[in-house]
């Protein structure tokens, strides 16, 4: 984008430096929605700083990916160069130590390319602002290290060329990747290293990026040396410069996107098939929202209708109902939503031909699993013929009503399935063709099992065997005929089908679709990650604020002030880690699985983290000793997810220790094992709580009492150890203290 400015009758001032064209757009316009902003977009460096020394800014913007320029030596130089205006990072993937990263450079927030829309950007940016204070200066060693920071800590494989082609830069993800260390890369021709890129024209891009232009090439493949294994994967190019401005080398960045792709193509595949059969059911279909917003309308309905979806906003489709039914109609959805109950109304709707239709419209609530209400479906019926006819035959000839009990089984809108003792299938309703895609003469015989294979015969033996009811949720449903196909959510019950005598003669199931449920869970999931984002970027700047503070920034403290700050600073300090707490158990409480398993060094990690919190056990005047002696022998493990583990128990042992007692870690090596004990001399942990201690969202009732918490650090804790295939456990008597125990297999077992 050629430098330009845009002027909304504003008076913030913002300077956008760098940036994807993408990015860039999406700035602007969620800017443009405030009103409020002047932006400038400079188009090369020099522009940048001669803007810098002529304007007056109240922020800058500047990219994650700034074309030609290396992100961290820009915010850097931004950060010297005009230290009162704060600095706002945009653009890339969420990546929380990166942000970090970011926030102790100088910079206010950083918001992913996902989060560039007005309600995001616009509340940082005027946040931002507000909380403009003249900079404390910044702190040397902290931007000497932040280099290297930012490339071992990436998510994504960053590597770096030299003006002869070979490499002087590969970080922890390129060796996991590829499975060659840093020495056996580092000073060697690439494609030696990697042979693969003499098929990728590698070498094509390594001359044009030398000359000084950034490159973003399409996705391409690539292949492990040693395994041969196959992948896709996108990457950026930029040329690297030094002080003088001249071109020193080339920075890439490597990201694998083999089961990204896989995992878009499944998610479309699903979205088209929930269409298609919506679309050919004969009744008329809608969805809406937990206020009562329709959001879809299938193809029937459009059709009777007349409509289109592109000019069906909000409750615009309440215009088709006639005006004498319009207000009974919204009275009735909306006493239903508040209720969360089923509804049934009938009303006089206009069909495309302009004459009204009599319809019955029938609804009923998708609940979530904690009794939040989520959207509503419904089915929409013409009666006028049936009215009009069942009117008649009341005036001829008034009679009984029959029993419809099987009419009302064959036209449930869930699935019916009758089975045998043995779970043969005897009867399914419509419903189950339509959920399946297969005709009732291609299950009615066969076993219930071997056209649903996700579900198991064990769970249903107690609905033969003692008359139980059983209801599943959120159940992931496959046909064992076609595993090839995308998985759906079934909510599945099942109840014993009794003879004349009372005896169980078979097995009735009933099953319904979730699979939308499942995504308006999801959407709940980013609420939360948003929030947690929210709360954590001013925690980490009130730390960052406070920790100057005591060093003596605005002066000499007395001991009073100093035991003010440090007491704001632990309380600080421990809301900020039950928000990474939180955000911890969200990735792993949505399968984000752990994958990147490594040779690790069990006492090196553990050194690590009883170093981080040295200080604070210091602070709580607790002895602090880790005495691993011997050969533990290596781990394979996810090495950030193991020191999660460790981390938690550390800092729980500090935590939960009065003053004046200590904590030890020891370890010793078994067959294929290594077990580690986390040994405190705290307050101990009730015989009857230790059962529940791993439990998320549990905390004891004294522990509530002697120290703040989510009640997640210890469940993630299982779960991550479960995940290696180890265990973890814990020994403890009341005001004894506690000892915690990780057994985890060593490298020779996994492999």
């Amino acid at each position: 984008m050629s430098g330009h400015n845009i002027s909304m009758r504003s008076q913030i001032r913002a300077l956008v430096v760098g940036g994807s064209p993408a990015d860039r757009r999406s700035v602007e316009e969620a800017l443009i929605d405030g009103g409020e902003f002047q932006l400038y977009f400079p188009r090369h460096y020099e522009e940048l700083l001669e803007q810098l020394k002529s304007e007056q800014f109240q922020i800058m913007l500047v990219g994650r990916d700034v074309s030609g320029e290396d992100p961290r030596q820009l915010i850097m130089s931004l950060r010297h160069i005009a230290p009162s205006i704060p600095v706002i990072v945009f653009g890339g993937a969420e990546n929380e130590e990166l942000k970090v990263t970011f926030t102790e450079l100088g910079a206010q927030d950083w918001l992913s390319s996902q989060k560039l829309k007005a309600e995001f950007l616009q509340r940082a940016v005027l946040r931002a602002v507000e909380r403009a204070k003249p900079a404390l200066p910044a702190v040397a060693d902290i931007e000497a290290a932040a280099g290297s920071t930012l490339i071992e800590n990436s998510y994504d494989g960053v590597f770096a060329y030299d003006l002869q082609f070979r490499y002087v830069v590969w970080n922890q993800i390129m060796e996991r990747i590829f499975g060659l260390s840093k020495n056996e890369a580092i000073g060697r021709y690439a494609p030696e290293v990697l042979p693969c890129l003499n098929d990728i024209d590698e070498d094509e891009i390594f001359v044009a990026v030398r000359s000084g232009r950034s490159i973003t090439p399409p996705e391409r493949p690539y292949v492990v040396p040693r395994t041969k294994r196959s992948g896709i994967f996108e990457s950026k190019y930029v040329p690297m410069r030094n002080a003088t401005g001249q071109i020193v080398g080339v920075l890439g960045i490597f990201r694998d996107t083999t089961d990204i792709g896989q995992s878009e193509r499944e998610l479309r595949e699903s979205e088209e098939r929930f269409r298609r059969m919506a679309d050919v059911v004969p009744s008329l279909v809608w969805m809406s929202t937990r206020d009562g917003q329709r959001t879809f309308f299938n193809k029937r309905w459009l059709e009777f209708t007349g409509r289109q979806m592109d000019d069906i906003t909000g409750s615009s489709y309440v215009q088709n109902i006639h005006p004498q039914d319009a207000q009974r109609f919204v009275q009735t959805c909306t006493r239903a939503i508040a209720a969360k109950q089923d509804f049934n109304v009938e009303y006089r709707i206009r069909r495309k031909d302009g004459q009204y239709r009599r319809i019955l419209d029938t609804g009923s609530p998708l609940i979530a699993s904690d009794g939040r209400l989520i959207g509503y479906v419904g089915l929409c019926a013409d009666v006028s013929e049936t009215r009009a006819t069942h009117q008649s035959m009341e005036t001829a000839m008034p009679r009984p009503i029959p029993d419809r009990t099987p009419n009302t089984v064959e036209n449930a809108p869930i699935g019916i399935w009758k089975l045998d003792p043995h779970f043969m299938i005897t009867k399914v309703n419509p419903t189950v063709v339509k959920q399946l895609g297969l005709g009732s003469e291609d299950m009615v015989g066969r076993s219930f099992f071997s056209i649903v294979g996700s579900l198991s015969p064990a769970t249903f033996k107690s609905v033969l065997e003692r008359g139980e009811r059983i209801h599943l949720e959120n159940q992931m449903i496959s046909r064992s005929d076609s595993p090839d196909r995308s998985p759906t959510y079934w909510d599945v019950a099942a109840w014993p089908l009794k003879g004349e005598r009372e005896e169980i003669v078979g097995v009735c199931v009933s099953t319904m679709e979730v699979t939308e449920r499942q995504r308006l869970m999801q959407q709940r999931e980013d609420f939360v990650a948003t929030l947690v984002h929210d709360l954590k970027t001013p925690l980490i700047g009130a730390d960052k604020t406070l920790e100057t503070l005591m060093a003596g920034a605005l002066g000499v403290l007395d001991a009073g002030q100093n035991d003010v700050l440090a007491m704001l600073r632990r309380s600080n300090q421990q809301l900020l880690m039950m928000v990474q707490n939180l955000i911890e158990f969200y990735r792993f409480d949505t399968s984000q699985s752990l994958s990147s398993f490594e040779p690790i060094n069990l006492p090196d990690l553990i050194h690590s983290c009883a170093s981080e919190l040295s200080a604070l056990a210091e602070q709580r005047g607790v002895a602090l000793h880790v005495n691993l002696k011997g050969q533990l022998g290596p781990i394979m493990a996810d090495k950030l997810a193991i020191r999660r583990v460790f981390a938690n128990l550390l800092d729980n042992a500090l935590k939960f220790t009065p003053r004046g007692g200590q904590v030890e870690v020891t370890g010793e090596r078994m067959r294929h094992e290594v077990a580690i004990h986390v040994k405190d001399t705290g307050i101990g942990i009730p015989l009857a709580e230790q059962g529940k201690l791993f439990q998320r969202f549990w905390q004891g009732e004294r522990g509530k009492r002697f120290a703040v918490g989510t009640g997640l650090g210890l469940y993630l804790c299982r779960e991550i150890v479960t995940s290696h295939k180890g265990t973890i456990s814990v020994t403890s008597r009341e005001n004894e203290g506690a000892t915690f125990t990780v057994i985890l297999p060593t490298a020779d077992k996994r492999a």
